[in-house]
C-alpha cells in the first residue's frame, strides 16, 4: 500500500495559497485555486461537502506528473466565494462557465468528489459541448424524480435543519473539529481508519474544513442540502463519457449508489476498487489520471470507445497493482 502521509507531503504544492478571485456578472466574487501543471489539459474540480478548493491540493503532484491542470472552485458561501442565496445547481454551472470564459478555456474535463457530483452532472447536462470527460469519485446518490409540494417542503426543512445543527456545532458543541474527525473515523472501514490515523492527513482535513467554514455554517449547510435537489438531472440524458471510481468498502457513500448511477448513464465505465474506502482517491490518484489520459488520447485520435458489454455498463474491480496506461505527452 502507498503510504498516504508520504503521498500527502509529495502532493501539496510548494507555493503559498493565493486563490484567484473573479467578479461574476451579478457582482459576486468566485474564488478558485489551480494545481498540477498550468500548461496542461484542464480539469475543473468540484469539491465534496464541507470542503473547499483546497481539497484538490492533494492531487497536485500526481496531476503535474500526469499532465493535468486542476482548476478547483469554491462554491458560493464556501471558502472565499460569496454566498448566492436561493442558488440552484444550474446557477453554479453558470458561474463555472463564466470562470472558463475568464480563463479562455473552451474545452475541458470535469473531476468531482462525492458531494460535488450533482453540481458536476448539472454542468455536464446543460453544456456537454464544452466537456470532454466527466470523472466522478464516490459520487453521492441522486434523488428520485419528484417535484411535488411535499418534496419541496422536505428540501426546505432539510436545509434549515442542517443550518441549525451546524450552527449549534460551531457555537455550542463541546466537541472540537478534532473530536468530530476521530468519531467520524470510527464509522469507516479499516483502510480509511488507517489513513485518518496519520497526523498529516488529519492536519490537512482540519485545514480544509476551516477554509470551508470561513464564512460560517450557513454556506456549508446550504451547499450540502442543495445536492439533494438533484431529481431533475436525468442522468440518462447525459451523453458525454463518464468514468466512476468507487471504493468497494466505502462506508460514507455506498458503492451501490455508483452502480445504480452507472446503469442510467449512456456512456459510463464504473471502476470498483477492492479493499478501498471513501478516501481511495488520495493514494489512487495516479491510476485515476492515467485512465483519464488514456481515454482523452483515444478520444483525440478518433478511436471508438464503448464500455457496453451485453447491454449494460461494464463494472470492474481493480487491484492496487492494476497496469493502467502510462502518462504520455500533454493533451493540448
Amino acid at each position: 500500500m502507498v503510504n498516504a502521509a508520504n503521498t500527502l507531503r509529495e502532493s501539496l504544492p510548494v507555493r503559498a495559497e493565493v486563490p484567484g478571485v473573479m467578479t461574476l456578472k451579478d457582482g459576486r466574487h468566485l474564488a478558485w485555486e489551480e494545481y498540477g501543471d498550468d500548461r496542461a489539459y484542464p480539469l475543473v474540480y468540484f469539491h465534496s461537502h464541507g470542503s473547499s478548493r483546497i481539497e484538490a491540493s492533494l492531487l497536485h503532484q500526481q496531476a503535474k506528473e500526469s499532465g493535468f491542470r486542476i482548476i478547483a472552485v469554491d462554491r458560493p458561501g464556501l471558502g472565499r466565494s460569496d454566498p448566492h442565496p436561493g442558488m440552484s445547481l444550474e446557477d453554479f454551472a453558470e458561474d463555472v462557465l463564466q470562470l472558463m470564459v475568464c480563463l479562455k478555456l473552451e474545452r475541458y474535463g470535469i473531476l468531482a468528489l462525492a458531494g460535488g457530483a450533482p453540481f458536476a452532472l448539472s454542468l455536464a447536462r446543460s453544456h456537454p459541448e464544452n466537456i470532454s470527460i466527466l470523472v466522478l469519485l464516490a459520487p453521492v446518490p441522486l434523488q428520485a424524480a419528484c417535484r411535488s409540494l411535499l418534496f419541496r417542503l422536505r428540501q426546505c426543512v432539510i436545509r434549515h435543519t442542517l443550518i441549525s445543527l451546524l450552527w449549534i456545532r460551531c457555537h455550542f458543541s463541546r466537541f472540537t473539529a478534532e473530536t468530530y474527525l476521530a468519531r467520524f473515523s470510527d464509522t469507516l472501514c479499516r483502510a480509511d481508519q488507517s489513513l485518518l490515523s496519520q497526523p498529516d492527513i488529519i492536519a490537512f482535513l482540519l485545514h480544509d474544513q476551516r477554509e470551508a467554514f470561513r464564512q460560517g455554517c450557513r454556506g456549508v449547510a446550504s451547499d450540502t442540502s442543495l445536492s439533494l435537489d438533484s431529481a431533475h438531472l436525468q442522468p440518462e440524458n447525459i451523453k458525454i463519457p463518464v468514468h466512476i471510481w468507487h471504493g468497494s468498502l466505502d462506508q460514507v457513500v455506498s458503492v451501490h449508489c455508483s452502480e445504480m448511477l452507472a446503469e442510467k448513464l449512456p456512456d459510463c465505465f464504473l471502476r470498483r476498487l477492492g479493499r478501498q474506502g471513501h478516501f481511495f482517491w488520495i493514494s489512487e490518484a495516479g491510476q485515476i489520471f492515467a485512465q483519464t489520459r488514456s481515454h482523452l488520447l483515444r478520444q483525440a485520435a478518433g478511436e471508438p470507445i464503448n464500455w457496453r458489454r451485453g447491454g449494460s455498463n461494464s463494472a470492474q474491480v481493480i487491484s492496487r497493482k492494476s497496469d493502467l496506461p502510462t502518462a504520455v505527452a500533454c493533451i493540448a
